[in-house]
């Protein structure tokens, strides 16, 4: 398993895989709204419990969740904690803290934030080692035990 940190800001996602998108759509104090777009087949649990999703259309699943920072969500093969943000008490960017997510998965699952996969789907094969390569920087990235 690896770990990968990200901060995301409301309404800013990440990809898990290729056909999964994890979404911040709000924060109050220490709890975090987060949607999750997956296929029907890709099992997404709460402190182990399976999730029935809100809606599903065309194959795909939606789920919309209130997590407490440091409660964890399984989403397939990826382990989600979120939590605050680093220097969170500063407000940015029209007053939308940041919230921390890290991503526990397996090294053959792909994460990216959705700016990365977006930039992908049109990119060069160049583009896109050079996006892959520059993907994880500035983040904490390390084999956990």
């Amino acid at each position: 398993m690896t770990r990968l940190v990200l901060n995301r800001r409301t309404g800013e996602s990440l990809r898990i895989g290729d056909a999964v998108k994890l979404t911040v759509r709000d924060r109050r104090g220490s709890c975090v709204l987060v949607a999750v777009a997956a296929p029907l087949d890709v099992l997404v649990a709460d402190e182990g419990d399976t999730l029935r999703p809100a809606t599903v259309s065309d194959g795909c699943a939606f789920y919309l969740l209130w997590l407490l920072a440091g409660e964890a969500l399984q989403i397939g093969e990826a382990t989600i904690v979120v939590g605050d943000a680093a220097g969170a008490k500063r407000k940015v960017r029209g007053g939308q803290r940041q919230v921390r997510i890290t991503v526990f998965a397996p090294r053959s699952l792909s994460v990216r934030r959705e700016e990365i996969a977006r930039a992908n789907f049109d990119a060069s094969p160049q583009q896109i080692a050079s996006a892959h390569s520059a993907d994880t920087h500035g983040y904490a990235v390390e084999d956990a035990a």
